[in-house]
């Protein structure tokens, strides 16, 4: 393990070289120290910068994959990943960490065919044994996980009431995604909304959330992902909405069958009235016919 004395001196020295030249590659050295050092956010930043300068740059974006799975964006990592290996070719790092990437995912299968490929490449002894024991723990967290498609409502005070009169009537016709994102946004409490593919492309987005966008989009396909487990699916059936409580606010994420919206919203908003407006104003929606910017 790496002191914290010895990554706050690396991290010294590589913005000392950065600040001499805003363009060295050194943010990939940068990014992974803060990375070490518990500073996912800032490692983000640094690394989000970098990229963008060098988007060429392989070891950048093998950082940006540790980071992300640090951060369980999990589909993210592995886009980042596969941009390293597409652009400095596969090496034990890469595969250890896509092991890692499909373990967290709860790709069991695919863990375990890497895993075995791995072994037959006479990989680390202590390495392979660390990968299995992670797996068999996910194995027994997959089994043992149970998650609520759309809790919240019974948390919220029971005074909480909705101001019906700023949402939009039931249109007779078709709506575009367009129309839709646009009278979400128009719901009380609601803050900003987050239109998303199921792989995480960004199709649209209204209002001005706090996060990075298309990290909002990645939570959103990991938390419908943890509700598509065999386990939850068996116990609750198919997921359509899923509410997530956090110190900030609630965040809810609804399920089409192309993409998936992401909506920021106050911490008072009553979720169970939520629910029934989302359910209003999105009966009518062209799933998938909206606007693909």
């Amino acid at each position: 393990m790496i002191e914290t004395a010895s990554l706050t001196e690396r991290i010294e020295q590589c913005e000392r070289i950065l600040k001499e030249n805003s363009k060295s590659q050194v943010f990939a050295a940068l990014a992974d120290a803060h990375r070490l050092n518990g500073d996912l956010d800032q490692a983000f930043r640094v690394c989000r910068q970098g990229i963008r300068t060098h988007p060429d740059y392989g070891a950048g974006h093998l950082v940006m994959a540790k980071i992300s799975l640090g951060r369980k964006m999990y589909d993210w990592a592995e886009q980042e990943l596969n941009k390293a290996v597409e652009l400095d070719g596969e090496t034990r790092l890469t595969e250890q960490l896509r092991v890692e990437i499909l373990i967290a995912k709860g790709s069991i299968g695919e863990a375990e065919s890497a895993i075995k490929r791995l072994r037959a490449s006479s990989a680390n002894r202590l390495l392979l044994q660390d990968l299995q024991q992670r797996l068999e723990r996910q194995k027994k967290e997959l089994k043992r996980r149970q998650v609520e498609p759309f809790p919240g409502a019974r948390r919220t005070a029971p005074n909480t009431e909705m101001d019906t009169t700023r949402v939009v009537v039931r249109p007779k016709t078709p709506l575009t995604l367009d129309q839709v994102l646009d009278q979400l946004l128009k719901l009380p409490s609601v803050e900003s909304i987050v239109c998303a593919y199921s792989d995480g492309t960004v199709v649209d987005h209204r209002g001005d959330p706090e996060d990075d966008i298309p990290a909002i989009a990645a939570f959103g396909i990991e938390m419908c992902r943890n509700a598509e487990t065999e386990t939850a699916v068996d116990v609750f059936g198919e997921t359509r909405q899923i509410a997530v409580e956090t110190e900030k606010r609630i965040i809810v994420i609804m399920k089409f069958s192309r993409y998936n919206l992401v909506l920021y919203c106050e911490k008072g908003i009553n979720v169970g009235a939520l629910r029934l407006k989302l359910d209003e104003v999105t009966e009518n929606l062209q799933d998938g016919q909206g606007s693909e910017k």
